[in-house]
C-alpha cells in the first residue's frame, strides 16, 4: 500500500512539473515588423549567425532578435522560397526569378538576381518553385528547367527535362 501511495505521488508531481517545460512562443503581426508589409509570409530561414529571414509577398523580412528589416527583391514580389548554405549565404527565389542576399558596401543585405547569368534564351520560365543548397551547388527548380548554381565556378547550368520538371527532393547533397 505504501508504495502504491509513493508511486501516485510521484507521478502526479512528475505530470505537474512536465507542464512547464514548454518552450515560449512569439508570434509578430505586421504592427511588430511593418504595417506597409503584407502579412503573407510563405518561407522562413535561420542563417548561421541566428537572423531569421522571412519570405513574404513583398519581398524579405530581416529579424536579428530585436528589429525588423526589409529587403527589396523586386517590385511586386512573391518570394516563395529560400534557403542558406553552408557559408550562411540566403538563396532566395522570387516569381520568376532567383538569387541571392549579399551585404552592399554599407553592409546592408541586397538581392543580387542570377538571372543576368543566364543567355537570354534560357530565361523564359514561369515561377520557380523549389530550391536547395547543397554542399558545392544550389538548385533552383521551375517546371521548365532545373537551374544549378555552382558556387565555386559561380555559374548556373540550365538542364531541361524531357517532359516537366513537377517535384524534387535533396538527401544527402543529391537531389531527387
Amino acid at each position: 500500500m505504501r508504495q502504491l501511495l509513493l508511486t501516485i505521488c510521484s507521478l502526479c508531481c512528475f505530470a505537474l512539473f512536465s507542464q512547464s517545460f514548454y518552450p515560449p512562443v512569439l508570434n509578430y503581426s505586421i504592427q511588430d515588423y511593418g504595417k506597409e508589409r503584407n502579412p503573407e509570409n510563405y518561407c522562413v530561414v535561420q542563417d548561421n549567425c541566428g537572423v531569421i529571414y522571412v519570405g513574404n509577398s513583398h519581398g524579405v523580412l530581416e529579424f536579428d532578435g530585436e528589429k525588423w528589416n526589409f529587403i527589396q527583391v523586386g517590385y511586386g514580389s512573391f518570394v516563395r522560397a529560400m534557403d542558406v548554405d553552408q557559408a550562411g549565404v540566403v538563396y532566395v527565389v522570387v516569381y520568376v526569378d532567383f538569387g541571392f542576399l549579399q551585404p552592399d558596401s554599407t553592409g546592408q543585405l541586397q538581392y543580387n538576381s542570377l538571372l543576368k547569368e543566364l543567355p537570354e534564351e534560357d530565361q523564359f520560365f514561369s515561377t520557380v518553385w523549389r530550391i536547395f543548397a547543397a554542399e558545392q551547388q544550389v538548385y533552383f527548380q521551375t517546371e521548365e528547367a532545373l537551374f544549378i548554381y555552382d558556387l565555386l565556378s559561380k555559374k548556373v547550368q540550365v538542364v531541361y527535362p524531357e517532359t516537366s520538371f513537377h517535384t524534387s527532393f535533396l538527401v544527402d547533397n543529391r537531389l531527387y
